[in-house]
């Protein structure tokens, strides 16, 4: 499998395991991960993280994590436009109930 989506050009920001080694046999598919192991040496995990974008990665799935817990996983339309009104009034709703939760703050001194 990992196969595969080295031959598709998927890149990987997935962080290993903080007792990763690189690998002993030099498969190309492997490549990201070593250099990602060795980036980690380098810089530490957290930087590591921000330079791969894997913030970016996180935060989307916080945000479908929210919306289905709210509003479930499934349509109830039938159609693709339906479908796609109904889930732009669903993050509409989503994003109004973050804005009510949120707290205002404000710069000071």
């Amino acid at each position: 499998m990992l196969q595969q989506l080295y031959e598709k050009g998927i890149k990987q920001i997935i962080p290993p395991q903080n007792n990763a080694v690189a690998s002993k046999k030099k498969h190309p598919f492997l490549g990201q991960r070593d250099t990602a192991i060795d980036r980690i040496k380098e810089i530490g995990r957290k930087k590591w993280k921000i330079e791969a974008g894997y913030h970016k990665r996180s935060l989307s799935e916080t945000g479908m994590f929210r919306f289905k817990t709210i509003h479930g996983g499934n349509l109830c339309s039938r159609t693709k436009e339906n479908q796609v009104t109904e889930a732009k009034i669903k993050c509409r709703v989503l994003n109004l109930f973050i804005k009510q939760a949120k707290p205002n703050s404000y710069k000071v001194a």
